[in-house]
């Protein structure tokens, strides 16, 4: 069932059908598609390119989404805000001409510090790839401010159909250049696609006319604009770039303290338990954040809206992420092969932080939506600064296991208490989402645990069977069950 269908299951009877379960409809749908592509082929690519070639490769794009991440400060987000187009416009100027100015900063890693750098990382086959970066800061950096411009002119359509393109492209270019032994370049490459492939559509929406007369801004104009939405590069920028530097300085550690081979494992693992996360939680916080800032002043319709987020995403990930907790290593060894089941043990032990890190990341776009950029810079830096000091732990103590079951731990309850709080923000009532997410779980947890007792003592190839019907069945249960319990409980 589509996210579409998802989220009107839970729309009350008697009320139009929402502007965002139609949006996340054609986002998540799209991403979907793009998803499955990647799936399909992840067998093949793990067989293209080793465990170190991943790893390197983590190691390079961890370097490219920390500088992309804040390449235009953040001002992007102001993008939908102005009720004029003529100073969204040149909100629009303003982002281009910083994602071109940190663009050219980037050149610099392509030098000898950048060798220099990928040598101590752990990962000195990336220094022959290291070009990539400020291509892949300018293509990450403007599809992130055309896509969000999409957004202001409500193109869910057009968003979509961008997703296909990166999924499909990305995968074929990765299997592509794998196939004539291009290693590790064509898995960079295909990364690289699969991020920013669409751009050329996106600019074409925006039209000839629009891009003239944000050329044509002024100094003054972008002065003005600059601080008219400052708190986007006071606030929000660092806490996005504590958040990125968070997220990847876990492969960039990794790499440094145990080397290509482990951060290879790690981010096939972290590939995998992602994935509901792009298919869903990615295209949800987009829409969120457009509906959103429409419901600034209608609190029960800003609480209804994140509730249903909630439970729509809820839907999909439990039962994923509980599955990957009880059955990664025989899955992992069966769809990529037998060199990647320690990939599999790595994503049962990160499942239940990057599951919460699923509903938090979807519902971090509220304190932007609701001016709290303070407050979850403060909360962000605590989470950035204490994930990165579990993973130092347990380089230190040189057993990678160690580091990553306290980083799950540390992330998991950091996770919760950034959710909670988006949750308070929302004025989400507690009392019924909790019985909804209590009901969830105990649909996923009866079919999946019978799985796993069913399955201990026999091969991989049978936990793998096992654990695909009982994650489909729960899937389908999950949907129905939360359908009716919740179509009376939020409204």
């Amino acid at each position: 069932m589509n996210a579409k269908a998802i989220l009107e299951r839970f729309v009350p009877s008697g009320v139009p059908k929402s502007a965002t379960a139609k949006a996340v409809a054609a986002l998540g749908g799209a991403s979907a598609f793009g998803q499955i592509v990647t799936i399909v082929a992840a067998p093949v690519l793990s067989r293209l390119y080793s465990p170190a070639a991943f790893g390197s490769v983590a190691v390079l794009m961890a370097l490219v989404n920390i500088i992309a991440g804040v390449s235009a400060l953040r001002y992007e987000l102001a993008l939908p805000l102005p009720d004029d187009e003529h100073t969204a416009l040149n909100v629009l100027a303003l982002t281009g001409f910083l994602t071109a100015l940190f663009t050219a900063v980037s050149l610099i890693l392509i030098f000898s510090p950048g060798v220099w750098l990928m040598e101590r990382l752990g990962a000195p086959s990336a220094a022959g790839i290291l070009w990539l970066i400020p291509l892949g800061v300018l293509s990450s950096g403007l599809y992130t401010v055309v896509s969000t411009w999409a957004l202001r002119d409500k193109a869910y359509g057009t968003l979509a159909r961008t997703r296909l393109i990166q999924g499909v492209s990305g995968t074929a270019t990765s299997v592509g250049l794998g196939a004539v032994g291009l290693s590790p370049v064509g898995l960079a490459a295909g990364t690289l696609v699969t991020q920013a492939a669409g751009i050329t559509m996106l600019l074409r929406l925006l039209g000839a006319a629009r891009l003239g007369e944000a050329w044509r801004s002024s100094l003054a104009e972008l002065r003005a604009v600059a601080v008219r939405y400052r708190h986007f590069a006071l606030y929000t920028s660092w806490q996005t770039l504590l958040s990125v530097i968070g997220q990847q300085s876990t492969p960039l550690l990794l790499s440094f303290f145990f080397g290509s081979v482990v951060t290879g494992w790690f981010s096939v693992a972290q590939r995998v338990c992602v994935l509901p996360s792009i298919v869903v939680g990615a295209s949800v916080s987009q829409v969120l954040f457009a509906e959103a800032a429409d419901r600034r002043g209608d609190a029960a319709g800003l609480a209804r809206l994140t509730a249903k987020v909630v439970v729509g995403l809820a839907v999909i990930g439990i039962p994923s992420f509980v599955a990957l907790a009880l059955f990664g290593p025989p899955l992992f060894a069966v769809v990529f092969g037998a060199r990647w089941r320690e990939a599999g043990v790595y994503a049962a032990i990160l499942a239940p932080w990057l599951g919460v890190t699923l509903f938090a990341s979807a519902l971090s776009i509220l304190p932007m939506v609701l001016e709290r950029q303070r407050m979850a810079f403060l909360l962000t830096a605590g989470n950035t600064a204490l994930v990165s000091a579990a993973v130092v732990l347990g380089g230190v103590l040189h057993s990678p296991l160690f580091a990553l079951a306290l980083l799950s731990v540390v992330g998991t309850v950091l996770a919760a208490v950034y959710l909670v709080w988006c949750l308070r923000l929302a004025r989400v009532r507690f009392r019924l989402l909790r019985s909804t997410l209590a009901k969830l779980s105990l649909v996923t947890l009866a079919p999946l645990a019978g799985a796993w007792l069913l399955g201990v003592g026999k091969g991989d190839m049978l936990k793998a069977v096992v654990a695909s019907a009982a994650l489909a069945l729960t899937l389908t249960l999950s949907v129905a069950i939360a359908a009716r319990a919740t179509r009376a409980e939020i409204s």
